[in-house]
């Protein structure tokens, strides 16, 4: 049988179930997306604290004073960020860097890792630094001799 308007197409309910379809397709594929690009941030500002790390540890073996990393949580009034600085023997600090992260990433806690000019970390001053995305951690750690993991 034929139709009157003698032409082809798609019905309105054909377009609505096709486009829902889409919809949803969608929102699971950037669901998807969300989370692997939360993990890529926090594989790739992990690997940038342990090179900073790394690199603060020779500042103390190099100027022969204690070199200092000092990480802040995420507050209300700033996002998480971290200081790398050079601490004199009379106890004047100069600041090295700051680095702030993005607003999905914080630390779990203040805290303060301390390089003496031998390499080794000050006694009280290692431990492990632990990196949060939304579901997902990233621990960093720094042992009393001063390595870096």
């Amino acid at each position: 049988m034929r139709r009157r308007g003698g032409g082809a197409g798609f019905t309105l309910l054909e377009l609505c179930v096709c486009l829902g379809i889409i919809g949803i397709a969608l929102s699971l594929a950037l669901q998807s997306f969300s989370s692997f690009l939360g993990a890529n941030y926090l594989n790739v500002y992990s690997r940038q604290i342990v090179s900073d790390l790394r690199e603060t540890k020779q500042a103390a073996l190099s100027s022969g004073n204690y070199a200092a990393a000092k990480f802040y949580p995420k507050t209300s009034a700033s996002p998480a960020y971290y200081a790398m600085v050079s601490v004199s023997p009379s106890g004047d600090e100069t600041s090295l860097d700051n680095v702030e992260l993005p607003a999905n990433l914080t630390f779990s806690q203040e805290q303060e890792i301390r390089f003496a000019p031998s390499s080794f970390c000050q006694p009280g001053y290692s431990g492990t630094i632990t990196l949060q995305a939304r579901r997902q951690n990233s621990q960093i750690v720094v042992s009393s001799c001063g390595r870096i993991r």
